[in-house]
C-alpha cells in the first residue's frame, strides 16, 4: 500500500513542479492575445494595464527583451 501512496506524492510533487515553471510562461506567452482582445475591445486598458504593467516596466529596463516582446505581439496584433 506504500508504492501508491508514493506514487501518489511523485504526481502531487509533478502536477506542483509543472505549474510553477508552466505559469509564468502561460502568462508572459498570454500577453500576445491579451493585447489583441485589448485593441478589439474586448479587455479594457486599466485591466490589461494591471495584469501586465509590472511585468512591461520590467521589460522596459531590457531594450533586446522589450524588441523581442514588441515582435510578439505584433504578431497577435497585426493578423
Amino acid at each position: 500500500m506504500h508504492a501508491g501512496n508514493e506514487e501518489s506524492r511523485r504526481s502531487v510533487a509533478f502536477l506542483i513542479a509543472a505549474t510553477v515553471i508552466l505559469l509564468p510562461v502561460f502568462y508572459v506567452l498570454a500577453i500576445g492575445p491579451a493585447h489583441w482582445c485589448m485593441d478589439h475591445g474586448y479587455l479594457g486598458e486599466p485591466t490589461f494595464d494591471a495584469i501586465y504593467g509590472p511585468f512591461i516596466a520590467v521589460v522596459k529596463r531590457s531594450p533586446p527583451v522589450q524588441n523581442i516582446l514588441v515582435w510578439y505581439i505584433d504578431l497577435w496584433v497585426k493578423s
